[in-house]
């Protein structure tokens, strides 16, 4: 049965706005010094752009003159600039260790050292790096987000219906103080969950029949590369291929086969190169901390069950934006039951709220107007 516009628009601003109230409390305590002010200035935010929202859903641009596609154009690139110019002024200084692993990855590889044998334990797998390198040789990884916001914004061009949609998603888009936070701090994080959304649109709008053709075999070959990223990938792929292909289920079989192939491919050298430290200390070894083993076993098929049964694009994202969320909230408790809440939130080393920004930009474009009621 499909959901409601209600319960996806719903569910969606919800979880949103829960992540960006608590990376609001996280980081204006260092501020405030008052865990009541953070907690009454989140509140405040939270419930500011909720009712921004609404207030622009019951706004008619159809006969705007600026709000148009070039207009939106025209904005994205501004920002773009502006974003810009932000990494050139905002210096590297940090506690987050993601832009020191890419930098001691890429810096090993190019002296001829082992590039996973860095004192800042890179995570990534090696596609990740190879594509931040063009920006490591201007000597900037913060162009990397940059890139992630202009392959966002033109996701939500290319993926919304009206022009409605366009900026209520922008407007959500650009009030998260976790995506300017992850500029800031040169992460990578979000442009990796936005290159697997635009692959996903791009392959829903242009490519693949159900059949095996050229270009079957080379979306499968970038499937490949894009899961030599992050594991957390792979969730998402999987997902999309049981809905790609629910009505001729067999061809995810050669699909997941050439998509496991060229991910493999990418590991080959550095298997090669170093077996017992990529085993031990890789990226295997290092992602897979963050959930229980119950979970990495027994979730996957659970998830992939429920796939089947989606039929639109937009059913697709929501559903990969609430199993991503649900994944980085099992993790978020494990912690908090381990180590304790307060020190899960504000103690870094025990755990990142920051992976909170995988399942946004599902969530963001699961959103359309009208916000609270049923299309018409």
């Amino acid at each position: 049965m499909p959901l409601s516009n209600r319960v996806i628009n719903t569910s969606s601003v919800l979880l949103i706005q829960f992540v960006t109230f608590l990376f609001i409390f996280k980081y204006s305590e260092r501020f405030s010094h008052s865990y009541f002010l953070s907690f009454l200035f989140s509140l405040v935010y939270c419930a500011f752009v909720c009712i921004s929202l609404l207030k622009v859903d019951t706004h008619d641009f159809d006969n705007s003159k600026f709000w148009n596609k070039k207009g939106y154009v025209l904005f994205i690139l501004v920002i773009s600039l502006l974003f810009v110019i932000l990494i050139n002024i905002v210096p590297e200084s940090s506690q987050v260790s993601r832009l020191p692993a890419m930098n001691g990855w890429l810096s090993n590889l190019c002296a001829g050292k082992y590039p996973y044998n860095s004192q800042y334990n890179p995570s990534g797998f090696p596609i990740l790096f190879f594509i931040a390198f063009p920006f490591y040789l201007m000597h900037n990884l913060g162009y990397l987000e940059v890139l992630g916001y202009l392959l966002f914004s033109i996701t939500i061009l290319i993926y919304s219906s009206s022009i409605k949609d366009t900026i209520i998603r922008t407007l959500i888009f650009l009030t998260l103080p976790m995506f300017f936070y992850e500029i800031i701090v040169r992460s990578e994080l979000f442009f990796n969950i936005v290159l697997t959304i635009y692959l996903i649109i791009i392959t829903k709008k242009y490519l693949l029949n159900n059949k095996i053709d050229i270009p079957f075999i080379l979306t499968s070959v970038m499937y490949g590369l894009l899961l030599s990223t992050r594991l957390v990938v792979g969730i998402v792929i999987a997902i999309f291929t049981v809905h790609l292909f629910r009505n001729n289920l067999k061809m995810t079989i050669p699909f997941a086969l050439i998509c496991g192939i060229t991910f493999f491919a990418t590991l080959i050298p550095f298997i090669v190169w170093d077996k017992i430290y990529f085993i031990s200390n890789g990226p295997f070894s290092i992602q897979l901390l963050y959930l229980p083993r119950i979970v990495i076993v027994a979730v996957p098929l659970l998830i992939l069950y429920f796939a089947y049964f989606l039929k639109k694009i937009r059913e697709v994202l929501f559903y990969n934006g609430i199993v991503l969320f649900a994944l980085v909230l099992i993790s978020f408790i494990s912690h908090c039951v381990t180590y304790g809440l307060y020190e899960s939130i504000f103690q870094r080393p025990y755990f990142d709220i920051s992976y909170f920004i995988f399942p946004i930009p599902f969530l963001i474009l699961s959103i359309s107007n009208p916000i609270l009621f049923e299309e018409k």
